[in-house]
């Protein structure tokens, strides 16, 4: 093992339970290889952005969506596994595998710096993308590294040469995940389909992007405009 690596053995492992974990799964993207892997269809997106609407205007997002399943892996994981998302900070490009966030508020900027960064790579002109928010039931050991200060090496903003290195070793040594930190909740790598059960469509968003970073969201579910900043 290099000077630069971490001993994925030296990291304390912490069992997880997060009854609602959330993601961004873009459903309409440029046309690109990896969009038309992964993205969903407008169509379905319209008939969540209806239902979505009717709940926010009348309880103002107070009544969460229910589950739509309650078994282990269901498809829409062991699809995310089977088209994992572009390469970023914590996952090299085709690393099987599903982010999440403990709220909502993490899972948009997990998406928008994951998704960001594809945009940008890609040279992409200014465009609205929608995203589906998703919810699922997560549980399973992880590695932790939500200590940014003892990990610095994990959380540096341009080199992901220590990040990836460790999550492929933790995906070689079939771990759970890892579990590691942003100011708006903590995010989980997960490396295993088991670890999830349960799912259900949450929200419909609509991202900006100006060409370099995504600037804001709207909300179709409670019905409003946020500014994203960072």
């Amino acid at each position: 093992m290099s000077g630069a690596e971490i001993d994925p053995n030296s990291i304390p492992k912490r069992l997880l339970t997060w009854p609602a974990a959330f993601r961004l799964r873009p459903i309409a993207v440029p046309q690109n290889p990896y969009a038309a892997a992964v993205a969903g269809d407008e169509a379905d997106i319209e008939a969540l952005i209806a239902h979505c609407s009717s709940v926010g205007r009348h309880n103002r997002g107070l009544v969460p969506l229910p589950f739509l399943s309650d078994f282990a892996a269901p498809e829409t994981v062991l699809a995310a596994f089977a088209n994992p998302a572009p390469e970023w900070q914590f996952a090299p490009t085709g690393l099987p595998h599903l982010a999440v966030a403990e709220n909502a508020k993490a899972a948009i900027r997990m998406g928008k710096e994951t998704f960001g960064q594809f945009l940008k790579d890609t040279d992409e002109g200014p465009c609205r993308v929608s995203f589906v928010l998703e919810r699922f039931v997560l549980k399973g050991s992880f590695h932790e590294i939500t200590d940014a200060e003892v990990f610095s090496r994990c959380y540096d903003a341009v080199d992901y040469t220590v990040s990836h290195q460790l999550v492929s070793a933790l995906r070689a040594a079939e771990a759970d995940g890892l579990i590691y930190a942003r100011n708006e909740g903590n995010c989980a790598v997960v490396l295993k389909a088991d670890c999830f059960s349960g799912y259900a469509r949450e929200r419909a968003l609509a991202l900006d992007w100006d060409g370099i970073r995504f600037t804001r969201y709207f909300d179709y579910r409670d019905l409003y405009w946020a500014e994203l900043t960072g």
